[in-house]
């Protein structure tokens, strides 16, 4: 469509990704964590829209809720990872 309005590439990528934050603001959460896991988004209900779910958290984006949940979950051990402690030797 852009195309066909002789807009200029760099104007048109801007375009498509304010149109694809537009539609993944509207979507629910429980369609997100098709994609992303059981986990995702345990600050609000499946029925909440993305966009609340940033309200709540603070966060502009779905690409920032993201990376800061890629980086809190790194923190955390999962289970079997812990270090095993040796038993003492006699």
């Amino acid at each position: 469509m852009a195309k066909e309005l002789g807009i200029p590439k760099s104007r048109q990528k801007k375009i498509e990704s304010l149109v694809k934050e537009i539609i993944a603001r509207r979507t629910r959460v429980d369609t997100l964590r098709k994609t992303y896991g059981e986990d995702f988004g345990q600050e609000v209900r499946g029925d909440a829209k993305l966009k609340t779910l940033l309200e709540r958290t603070g966060y502009g984006s779905l690409k920032d809720y993201l990376r800061h949940r890629k980086t809190s979950a790194s923190r955390i051990p999962k289970e079997g990872n812990e270090q095993r402690q040796n038993p003492p030797r006699f």
